[in-house]
Formats: structure tokens, sequence, C-alpha cells
């Protein structure tokens, strides 16, 4: 993707099967693995000997090299390990919210992480006011874990059951005791990937794979509502929570977030891009790209599309355009207009005579605010291309997101602005909108994937197309799968008419 759009996390929990002296390197391997969740900073807490030790909260991932480098300066086995990469979506991004959080209760000291974001915070945080130590979502989770095992101590089901009744929104959650004990849960709408090994859960089965490749691992899918114990010395259980909510699986998870070689419910994300970008293929009139156009995916999320799209179409693809190692960096953190561009402006590089005098595809997972595709065109023009042209595997994105993706406002949609005109044609971009996107963007033309079509191919391999939440392309309140989400969105629409 062009411009990148944050995420909030991914999580890791490990329990060893004895006390291991290197479970901070272990913890450590697999958030590192998972870093495309989130850049911001990491933490690491280990649990032994009754006793929660945290082992690192930086800003930033280099301190996870560290770890994984150096010796442990632990003389002592750890019982278990749980870590977390972070891109702040609610609150103030501040050193002490980095998770994991601690807290203690029931006579034990706890320890969790979670992947997610709250869509009613504001009225927990009026509601927990008095318990709440810092101005975060997290917080409100650790206030009301910390409530529900106080209450049912011994009844671990009963706790996410009591979690469920207070958060509206997205929550993936790994729990430790100082005893070694470990739990994950997946909430009720499965919003978010989240696996199970036995002994390991984490955001994503490629993650720890790569990070242990010397391991034969078998990997599931904890699903919706599902919570797994794993006590220390004991067998993993599985047990379903929360039953009766509606699946609501977030389609950027297979569009742009999560790893090329990870299966999310079943469904490798490489499978799903290639079945968007033929799906994108299928809807090209004869004659409307130029014979023998270039196809480049935009780097990196756009590649695997780009390729695909080119295959079906029978068009030479060249990876003409890459990332510049020395342009580290998220261009949506930046506060203004004018940074953001500066930034895009150097995010690419561009291999010589790769585009001069070429009939250019642009092949892109999908499109947000636009500014860096703006730069990006206008650079490939000042390059000398011939004609320039987008394809785009996601439906247009016409409304914010409160479960976790850092979503602009809805102004600041590039798209937002035609959301009436584009509801009144069914969801889709009219041929006069695309003409005007393009103009906007400096394109010769533009052609976003229909959400029809998308979910067609989740549909085909294997998943239901009522079982993902989009809310973000259906642009209305009654889209949103919360009580939050659908409140938010309609509070959103009654300041201004959009």
């Amino acid at each position: 993707m062009s411009e990148d759009i944050g995420h909030h996390c991914a999580v890791v929990g490990i329990q060893p099967d004895a006390e291991d002296v290197h479970l901070p390197r272990d913890v450590a391997k697999v958030l590192q693995a998972n870093s495309n969740r989130g850049k911001a900073g990491f933490g690491i807490t280990m649990a032994a000997r009754e006793q929660i030790t945290t082992i690192a909260k930086e800003k930033g991932l280099a301190g996870l090299q560290t770890i994984i480098d150096e010796p442990s300066a632990s003389e002592l086995g750890f019982a278990c390990g749980q870590g977390q990469v972070r891109y702040v979506t609610s609150g103030t991004e501040i050193l002490r919210h980095r998770q994991p959080f601690t807290f203690d209760a029931a006579g034990r000291s706890w320890s969790f992480s979670f992947n997610g974001n709250i869509a009613n915070y504001d009225e927990l945080r009026k509601e927990l006011s008095e318990q709440l130590l810092q101005d975060v979502d997290t917080d409100a989770i650790r206030v009301l874990l910390q409530q529900g095992i106080r209450l049912w101590p011994q009844n671990m089901a009963q706790v996410f059951r009591f979690l469920e009744e207070h958060l509206d929104g997205c929550f993936n959650i790994v729990l430790m005791d100082d005893e070694g004990n470990m739990w994950g849960y997946r909430d009720g709408h499965g919003f978010r990937p989240l696996v199970t090994s036995g002994n390991i859960i984490a955001s994503e089965d490629s993650a720890i794979r790569d990070a242990f490749p010397e391991q034969d691992f078998d990997i599931a899918d904890i699903s919706p509502g599902e919570l797994v114990t794993k006590l220390k010395g004991a067998d993993p259980v599985s047990l379903q929570v929360m039953e009766g909510r509606n699946v609501s699986r977030c389609f950027f998870e297979w569009v742009y977030f999560s790893r090329l070689l990870s299966k999310l419910d079943g469904v490798q994300v490489q499978e799903a891009k290639q079945g968007f970008a033929s799906a994108l293929a299928r809807r090209e009139k004869n004659g409307e790209l130029p014979a023998g156009a270039t196809v480049i995916g935009v780097p990196d999320s756009g590649i695997a599309g780009g390729q695909q799209f080119a295959k079906d179409l029978d068009l030479p693809y060249v990876q003409a355009i890459t990332r510049n190692p020395e342009a580290e960096g998220r261009s949506f953190l930046l506060g203004t207009r004018e940074e953001r561009i500066a930034f895009a402006r150097i995010k690419y590089l561009f291999p010589d005579g790769q585009i001069a005098g070429k009939d250019i595809v642009l092949c892109e997972d999908s499109v947000v605010r636009g500014t860096t595709m703006e730069v990006l065109v206008q650079q490939l023009w000042d390059m000398g291309a011939n004609s320039i042209h987008l394809r785009v595997s996601c439906p247009p994105i016409i409304a914010p997101c409160f479960y976790g993706i850092d979503f602009p406002t809805l102004r600041e949609l590039l798209v937002g602005k035609y959301r009436n005109a584009i509801l009144q044609n069914g969801g889709d971009l009219t041929q006069t909108l695309e003409r005007l996107l393009a103009q906007e963007l400096g394109l010769t033309s533009i052609r976003f994937l229909s959400k029809e079509d998308m979910l067609s191919v989740f549909e085909k391999l294997g998943l239901s197309r009522d079982e993902f939440c989009t809310a973000c392309v259906d642009g209305t309140p009654e889209g949103y799968p919360t009580p939050a989400g659908k409140r938010r969105f309609a509070e959103i629409l009654s300041e201004k008419s959009v």
C-alpha cells in the first residue's frame, strides 16, 4: 500500500514445556516476525516464581533484536512469557501505555496484552473513571479483568463473558498469571485473527513458523468467542465462551495487514490477494488498457496482486518501484498534509529506464487518503510515463473504522466525499466518479474492486460472505456490526451532512 495505515498490534504468549531462561528471546522472535502489525513500540513480560517481571517496554522495535542477540541476564527460568508490538489507536501514545499491562487480583499477579480497539471506550472512561489509571482503552480492559477475576477467580470462562458484556469492539487477549498459566481469547465477532499451537498463542501462524523454522507446528485458528486455557503442565483446553454474536471478520486482514503466507480462518492471505486481482482483471474491458502496458505492484502489499493481474491479462510485470530503506516510516503519523507529501517524495526508489515512454498499470491493495498516491503518480509522470492507470484490489473506503484500523475521519477519506453518490449507485463508483477520482490523483484511469466481487472471492475460498465486517465500504450506520459503531457513525453524519 502506498499510504500505510495503522493497525493496533500483534500479541504473543508462550508457555514452554519447562522453565526456560531464554524465553524472552523466543517471545521477541515472534514479535519481530509479526512486526507488520505494529512498529511504534513493544513490551515483554515474564512469569516466574509467583512474580510478573517486565523485561522491556520500548519505543520502536530495535530493542527486539537486542533481546534476541544478547544472552539472558536472568539465572532463573521463566514459566510463561508474553509480548506485544504496538500501533496506538486509542488514547495518546506514551511509554506507559505500552503493553503488556499488569495488575493484581485474587491473590495473584497478572499480565495481559490485547489486539483491537474498544469502540465504547468513551462510555467506559466515564463509567470506570475512579478506577482508571491511564487514558487508554487497554486500562479499561485491565479494570474489567480485575473485577471479573475477583468475582470468579476459579472460572475464567465467566471472566471473559463478563468482558463481552461490557466491551463493544474488537479485542483479542493473551492473559497470564504469576504461576505461568496462560489464556487466549478471541472476541465473539472475530474481527482479528488469533491462533494457537498448544503452548504458543499468537496473532498470525506464519509469525510462529518464521520465528522457529526448525520446528514443526500444528497451528489452529482460535474461533470467534473461543477461550483457550493452557494451565502449567497440562494440555490446552478450548471452550466456546460466547455464542450468538454475528461473526464480523475484517476483510482488511487479507487486503493489507496480515503477512502474505499467513492463513486466517483457513484462507491464505496470498491466495485471497490473487483472487482479488483476478476479479479486477476480469472486469477489464477489451482495449481499455493499452496493449503491452507494464504492470507494477506498489510495494509491498500490492506486489502479489500486481503479479496475478499481469498474469491474467498476459501483460509484462516489472518491479519498477521499490521501497526506500532509508525512508522507513508511516506517513499517516505525520501531522500535516505538507509533512505527508514531503515524506511521500522520498518513500520509493525507481530503477533507471523502467518508466519513460511506457504505459503504466499500478496495482494497489487499497487507497485511503490518497496523498502518497498523488505524489507517486506525479513522480511517474515526471519520469516520462506515457499513461498511468490504477487498479485497486479493495472497494472504495467511504466510512471510518472503530475496530482497530487507523482510518482517518470521514472528511479525510479520499472517496468519502463521494459517499452519497456511491450509495446511490449500490456501493460502487460510477464511471463519472472514476473519472473525477482519476483527475484528482492525476491518473489516466482508476478502477476499484467491487464489494460483491471481493465477497465472492472469500466465498470461493470457503468463508461465508455474511461473516465479514464491511462497514467502511458500506458507508451507513447500519453497516457497523456493534451498537457503539452504529452510534458513532450516526453521530459523525449528524454533525455534518456528507
